[in-house]
Order: structure tokens, then C-alpha cells, then sequence
């Protein structure tokens, strides 16, 4: 399994040139005990008739022998007769230890909590169960990352947790000092405090967990208006930060799409995506999405005032692997993805501009 390309981030990742790391065989990236699991893993792929993408957690190694904790996503796909893979390598090293550090400072906590009188009992068994929902909401983190949209959104994970995270470390201190003067009453104030931000950050992560969610529901009628909010929502501090204005109008819970919700959720996504990163650089950027209610079908306006596009790139923004952004930005998949996710819905994607020349990528979708 030699490689035959490597993009500057996988080079970041490991260590080496993309230059040194062509006909380099892959197994010399990872850690020797997960060698033989790789190459199973591989020959797998290979012979899946359905040709889909397959997941792991391995060991690897920097060139300069550094262990990594890595997540690998292998699609396997054929060029001119030839078998191929692509090959997504994610570094989940921080996250690891995030996770390690969390457990540790939660049976700390759970063990100072298991010394407090009868009465704080029920407060004990809640406490732990949201632990156990927060450690598996972060497990649900980790898989997401083996799509590439969550790469432009991560920063908005660690802008809603970080706060929380602070605020727990300064009441995990603080009832370490109340039990030794057994304040119990301050410790049960404390650990309703603990409930709330538990429970907060664990819906932030439930967004992007539901995403990633491999779909398991049929095509059929669909709350359009959810979807598009729940898309929204994911990139509410880029919003802030990019000083952009979002403008979304005409839609309605009322409104009944066919289609399914995560895949068409994917679809939006990877839109506002290219949009917030084609405005880039400019002045007064906004963002509108109008939906437009017909007889039959449902028309969804997602429109940007970013640097535009040409007419060539125009012809081929849907093809597969064609991109205009920086190497190691994109794989120009999303596009090509999200049109056939919309022809699966016997729908269409199409991309156009209007009076004010904003660039207008318009999905069309039968009423559910």
C-alpha cells in the first residue's frame, strides 16, 4: 500500500515533505503492533462490492518516532483499472488526552460526592449519569471528525465548551474545601451548578453528534425548517466573529420536504461552509437562504456576496476532487456529494447568481 499522494496536512501530521512521502509504504507510518490490523482493514475495502468507507482508531508514529493516536477513514475507489484508496487521516492525540484528564477529574468528583449523607443521594446518581452522557457525547465528537466539514467548525467546539470546562474545574475545587468544613448545604448548590453546565455542554456536542450520525431513515416528509436550523446553528459563532449577516426568510415549521434529515442537514452544511469561506477577506458580508413554497416543489436560495466565481469554475464546481480553495483546505468533494444527495431525493442542486451578483447555489425539492 504505497502511497502515491500526500496533502500538506497529512505531511504536518507525521512530520515529513509530501515529496519524501511518495511510494512510501503506509504501514511505515503506523505503529508496528497495528500494522497487520491496517492491512486486514485494507484488503477489506478492496473487496467491499458496496466500495464503502471504513473506520479505525490505530497508533502511528512521527518520522521522528513521537507515538500519535490517530482515526483513519479508508474509501476505496479505482482510476483507469487500478485500485485505490483515500486514505483521511485525522490526529485525535489532544482529544485523547482531553478525554483521560475529564474521566480523571469526574471519579475524583464522584468519589468526594459518594461521602455526602442520604439526603444528597438522588443529587449523586443524576450527577453520575450526566458524566456518563457528557463522556459518551465526547466519543460521538471524535467520529465526526472523520467528515471534513467538521474541520472548518471545530473552533466553535472549543468556544462552547471552554467556559463550561473553566467553570467546572473552579466548583470541583471548591467542593473539596466545603466537604472538609462540611457545608453540605453549598455542596448541593454546587453539584445543581454541576447539573446545568453537564447538561449544557452536552447538548452543544448532541448538534454535532447527530450530524455525523451515519442516516438510517428512509426518504420521506421532512420538517424543512428544522434541518435548515439545526445547519445554522453549527456556525452561530462564525456568524459572530466573521461579522457576517444571516438573513433567513420564508420558512416555516408548516413546510414538508422529501428527502432525510441528516443527509439533507450534510447538503446545507457543506453550503454555508463554501459561503463563509468564499466571503473571506470582504466588507459587509452577508448570507442570505430564502425558501420559496410552490404547488409541487420547494426552492431554497442560499446566496453569498463572496469573491464569485468564473464561468469556467462555474462548469466544474460540481465535479469530484475540483476545488478553487488553498491545498489542504478541501478535497472538492462536497459539492459533487451534495448534488447527488439531492438527486438521491429526485431534487436538484444548481448553482447560479442573481441582480446583486451574489453567487446562488438554489436546491429544488419535491413538497413532502
Amino acid at each position: 500500500m504505497n502511497i502515491s499522494f500526500f496533502n500538506p496536512t497529512a505531511a504536518s501530521i507525521f512530520g515529513i515533505s509530501p515529496k519524501d512521502a511518495i511510494d512510501l509504504p503506509f504501514s511505515q507510518l503506523i505503529a508496528p503492533d497495528c500494522r497487520e490490523n491496517i492491512h486486514a482493514l485494507f484488503l477489506t475495502a478492496r473487496d467491499d462490492k458496496q466500495q464503502a468507507e471504513l473506520n479505525t482508531k490505530i497508533s502511528g508514529k512521527k518520522s521522528n518516532g513521537q507515538p500519535l493516536a490517530l482515526e483513519i477513514a479508508i474509501r476505496p475507489f479505482k482510476q483507469r483499472q487500478r485500485q485505490h484508496f483515500l486514505v483521511t487521516v485525522h490526529d485525535i492525540t489532544e482529544l485523547k488526552q482531553v478525554e483521560e484528564l475529564l474521566q480523571e477529574r469526574v471519579s475524583k468528583q464522584t468519589k468526594h460526592l459518594s461521602l455526602m449523607n442520604r439526603d444528597l443521594q438522588k443529587e449523586v446518581t443524576e450527577r453520575r449519569r450526566i458524566e456518563q452522557a457528557l463522556r459518551d457525547a465526547q466519543d460521538e465528537m471524535v467520529q465526526t471528525a472523520k467528515l471534513a466539514v467538521m474541520g472548518q467548525i471545530t473552533t466553535n467546539i472549543a468556544h462552547e465548551l471552554n467556559q463550561p470546562l473553566a467553570a467546572l474545574q473552579a466548583y470541583s475545587h471548591n467542593i473539596d474545601i466545603l466537604l472538609s468544613s462540611q457545608s453540605y448545604q453549598e455542596v448541593e448548590n454546587i453539584s445543581k451548578k454541576f447539573t446545568k453546565l453537564t447538561t449544557r455542554m452536552a447538548e452543544t456536542v448532541k448538534r454535532f453528534r447527530v450530524f455525523a450520525r451515519q442516516p438510517k431513515q428512509q426518504i420521506a416528509s421532512i420538517n424543512l425548517k428544522k434541518v435548515l436550523d439545526d445547519a445554522v446553528e453549527l456556525f452561530e459563532h462564525n456568524f459572530i466573529r466573521d461579522k457576517i449577516l444571516l438573513e433567513v426568510t420564508g420558512t416555516t415549521p408548516l413546510t414538508k420536504v422529501i428527502g432525510e434529515e441528516i443527509r439533507l442537514e450534510q447538503v446545507f452544511i457543506n453550503l454555508i461552509s463554501n459561503a463563509i469561506q468564499a466571503m473571506d477577506g470582504g466588507e459587509q458580508k452577508k448570507l442570505s437562504i430564502n425558501v420559496i413554497e410552490g404547488k409541487t416543489k420547494v426552492t431554497i436560495n442560499v446566496c453569498d456576496n463572496g469573491k464569485g466565481l468564473t464561468q469556467q469554475e462555474i462548469e466544474k464546481v460540481f465535479d469530484p476532487f475540483y476545488t478553487t480553495k488553498d491545498v489542504g483546505q478541501g478535497l472538492g468533494l462536497g459539492l459533487s456529494i451534495s448534488q447527488k444527495i439531492i438527486s438521491g431525493f429526485a431534487g436538484e442542486l444548481t448553482l447560479t447568481t442573481n441582480e446583486q451578483e451574489m453567487t446562488v447555489f438554489r436546491l429544488s425539492l419535491k413538497k413532502g
